[in-house]
């Protein structure tokens, strides 16, 4: 009968310990109210004025990964045109200083380490362009005359 009844009390004891300790946990948010955001780290909210939050981090960094695919695809096409004989050398020559000037515009947006919506936009404008005149040099360049006369249009 005694063994029985301490079992008891030591098990009220215990789960009233833990109950007692989660609640004071999950009561103490700080002196700012953080109820609004119970699962996310805001540690980031009273940092230094040049500290980045990490998800402006990351998403800068899959912008800029975006950016990154787009010019490597256009500067493949460009160069894959060039070697069909799709583009001529003078017209390969200005697509890639082109492209050159858009990669130096996304080291300029790149250069305080984060890379804005704003941003991201602009560069993919330059890029849509860029892709545009890719497309229209490979189009106006036949590849052979028909009987060695240009064609009519």
């Amino acid at each position: 009968m005694k063994s029985h009844f301490t079992k008891t009390t030591l098990g009220v004891i215990a789960l009233s310990t833990l109950f007692f300790a989660t609640a004071g946990a999950q009561a103490s948010h700080g002196p700012e109210d953080r109820s609004a955001y119970p699962y996310q780290d805001r540690s980031w909210d009273n940092a230094s004025p040049g500290h980045v939050p990490p998800h402006a981090l990351l998403e800068s960094r899959r912008l800029a990964r975006i950016i990154d695919a787009r010019q490597a695809s256009q500067e493949e096409r460009s160069v894959d045109s060039m070697r069909n004989h799709r583009l001529g050398r003078g017209e390969f020559r200005s697509l890639m200083r082109e492209l050159k000037e858009v990669r130096a515009m996304e080291r300029r947006f790149l250069a305080d380490g984060l890379m804005t919506q704003a941003e991201f936009q602009k560069l993919d404008r330059a890029l849509d362009a860029s892709g545009h005149r890719i497309r229209l040099a490979m189009r106006d360049r036949p590849a052979h005359y028909a009987y060695d006369t240009p064609w009519r249009y």
